[in-house]
This record gives C-alpha cells, structure tokens and sequence, in this order.
C-alpha cells in the first residue's frame, strides 16, 4: 500500500512540474539552461575535486568538458547505472592526458559514489516530504 502511495506521489509531483512548464515554457526553458550549466560546472568542480585526490594534474579546463561527457556517456541504456560505461569512458578520455589508468577507475568510481550518495539523500528529501493529497 506504501509503494502505491509513493508511485502516486511521484505521478503527481511530475504532473505538476509539467503542468508548470506548459504554462510558461520561456522560463521553463531558461530554467532547464540554467539547470544544464550549474549540473555541467558542478560535475567539473566535482571531478577536479576528485582528481586532485588522485593525484592527477589535469588542467581545469579539461575537467570543464571530459567528465560531463563521461556522465553523458554513462547515461546510455547499455548498462545498469552506466557502471562499466562510466570507468570504460574514463580510461578514454583521461588516458589521452596520460593518467594513469588505476587512477582514471578511481576517480570515476569516486564520482559513482558521490552520485550514489547524491541520489541516497534525494531519496530521504522524497520520503520525508509532504505526503500525496488525496484526491476525490
């Protein structure tokens, strides 16, 4: 009975946010921008945090385009949660800067586990939340 009650508070929730986006799809639009720019750099932020963990000298500009496509790339429906795709796309694009290959897995899996995380506490935000109103 819980699950149906939270897959209807997820229906509604979507509903409601489209529902907003169709009346005003100018701001809408500039909110998905603003939303794609502030993912991007904090993605790099990320990844250059990360690096520097690893030890690698990868300039910030690099960060600022190679790991958001690794998280592009990890996004394919060609694996579960893009594990493997992730790590495979690391080696790639880290190793044309020549990291070293144990510390292109390390950081992609360092980012998994923030990604995790980030999702872990998305999910007690959801369930803590208000609950679904009934409606007639």
């Amino acid at each position: 009975l819980d699950k149906i009650a939270f897959v209807k508070k997820l229906k509604d929730t979507f509903a409601g946010a489209i529902v907003k986006m169709y009346k005003s799809p100018g701001r809408a639009l500039i909110v998905i921008l603003l939303g794609c720019v502030g993912q991007i750099l904090l993605s790099s932020i990320l990844a250059w945090t990360l690096a520097s963990v690893i030890q690698t000298d990868l300039p910030w500009v690099q960060m600022l385009w190679v790991f958001p496509v690794i998280a592009i790339l990890a996004t394919l429906p060609i694996s579960v949660g893009g594990v493997g795709v992730r790590e495979g796309a690391s080696l790639v694009l880290l190793g044309n800067y020549g990291v070293v290959q144990a510390d292109a897995v390390a950081a992609s899996l360092l980012c998994l586990g923030v990604y995790w995380l980030n999702a872990a506490i998305g999910a007690i935000l959801l369930f803590a939340g208000k609950p679904a109103k009934k409606q007639m």
